[in-house]
Formats: structure tokens, sequence, C-alpha cells
């Protein structure tokens, strides 16, 4: 498969005449919002519009070798460390006068995790292009949160592994929320002394209502957030940080409420009515 994809990228610069694009490349940074909760996803858009009247295909040859690339600094002027050194547009072809957006998980190629200000600004390379373009700039912060509830959960013996006796034998479910752009927005995170298994973006808080919680006999974490008048979010995440249950209720005849049976561990939800709402403009 990737003998035939560097074919086709051959044969690409091969129909297009070989010499160093002049005209501009258009590139736009663009992210979805500018707080981020600690090892949240940080996911750039870069919009990228090819005027230089000639394909660029991004390959493993050395004539095809473009690169795209990020530059982080925090609020000391200090660069993010690389994470990964590998090539982002590896295999994308952008053929002339073509606008392709491309998502980039900030993450996986740079250390993001402290709590601080970055200003970020993409640029592109290319053998065929004579200089290096580079993007409009964004701020973006990552906090730690406000941690409203947090609860440690003992692992079911068919999650310990006999090989591992040092392992963790518990995990931590925390629900932080976080300003953005003056909305309180809730997370649920999932750790253990050594790694992070989800960090969850729930909903937005409505007002200063409560949320409630419940830990099920599965050790599962059941949320129930009330997300606008009559109108509620619930959530089951496993011990593994997966989202098993992820819906809405709203109030009828009754409003939905949450139980947990004494002898059973067992978790229900009672009342309300399981709706779909619109989606969001």
């Amino acid at each position: 498969m990737k003998n035939f994809l560097l074919l086709g990228l051959m044969f690409v610069l091969a129909a297009t005449p070989f010499f160093p694009a002049s005209a501009q490349i258009g590139m736009k940074l663009e992210f979805q919002k500018r707080m981020y909760l600690q090892h949240e996803p940080v996911v750039a858009k870069v919009t990228l519009r090819n005027d230089s009247g000639q394909t660029l295909a991004f390959g493993e040859d050395e004539n095809l070798r473009g690169e795209l690339k990020f530059e982080i600094l925090d609020r000391n002027q200090r660069v993010a460390k690389e994470l990964s050194a590998d090539r982002i547009m590896a295999g994308m072809i952008i053929k002339a006068g073509e606008e392709n957006s491309i998502y980039v998980n900030l993450n996986l190629y740079y250390d993001l995790t402290d709590e601080n200000r970055y200003d970020i600004r993409a640029y592109i390379k290319h053998p065929m292009m004579t200089k290096n373009y580079e993007s409009n700039h964004k701020v973006v912060e990552v906090s730690k949160g406000v941690v409203e509830w947090s609860r440690k959960v003992g692992l079911p013996t068919y999650m310990l592994d006999p090989k591992k006796p040092k392992m963790d034998k518990s995990r931590m479910f925390k629900i932080i929320t976080l300003m953005n752009m003056g909305r309180k927005q809730l997370y649920v995170t999932l750790e253990d002394n050594s790694y992070f298994y989800a960090v969850s973006s729930i909903c937005t808080v409505l007002g200063q209502e409560d949320f409630v919680t419940e830990i099920d006999h599965l050790g599962r974490l059941h949320l129930l957030v009330p997300i606008a008048p009559k109108e509620f979010k619930y959530i089951v995440m496993d011990l593994n940080g997966e989202l098993e249950t992820d819906t809405f209720y709203r109030t009828t005849n009754t409003s939905p409420v949450m139980a947990r049976d004494p002898n059973s561990g067992r978790v229900y939800l009672v009342g309300g009515q399981e709706f779909t709402p619109p989606p969001a403009n």
C-alpha cells in the first residue's frame, strides 16, 4: 500500500512541471475554543489554499518531503517541547487552486501539559516552494480547572493483572469545571498514579444547579447534570474511561432522579423522559 501511494505521488509530480512555487500558499489556523483542560486534546484546524499554480504532493521522495510544523511559545517565550518527529501531512496531495483543511491533535506532537498560555503559529515548507509560509497566530490556554468532586474506586478482580503486582489497584474519578468565554464547562477525568484514561468534556453547567453522582457495583460513575430548564445530561463512565451511556432527559410529569440499590449497588435513573436535542447551529 505504501509503495502504491508513493507511485501515485510520483505520478502527480511527473505530470506537473518541476519549478519552485512563487505564488503564495494561504494558511489559516483555527481552534474551536480558547481554554482547554490539562490533558484535553488541543486540536488545531489548519486550512491550506494552494495558489502556487501546481500540485503539491507530500511524499517520501526527497523532492516531495514537505512538512507542516507548529511554533508554540508559552507565556515566558519558551518553545514547547516536540514529542514526535512524525510528518503530519505525509501522503497528502493539494491540487492547484484547491483548499484543504487538516485537523491536528497537537498533544501528539508537542508537550502542552503545563498549565500555561500558548501562542501558536503553523508553518509549511516544501522543496517545490522557494520559501516557507506561515499562518496567523492564535492563543490558547491550558488550565487545571476547579475540582468539584472526586472519588477513588478500587478495581474489580478481573481488571487486575497478577503478572503486575505493583500496578495501581484503584482509579480516581474527578469532576472538574473550567470557565470558557464566560461559560462554565464540566469535565469528567479518570486517572491513576501514572496514566490518564479519560478527559471528557461533558456539557455546559446550568447556573449554580448541582449535579448528582453515584458509583455502582461495577465501579462505574453515573452523573446527572442540569443543562437547561427541565433538561438534563446523563452519562455512565466505566473504569477504562469509556462512556457507556451518553444521553439526555427532560422533565415531563416527573423529573429524572438517580437512585442506588443499597443491597446490590446497582444505580438506576427513574422519572423524566429520554430525548434527542436538536443539532447545534
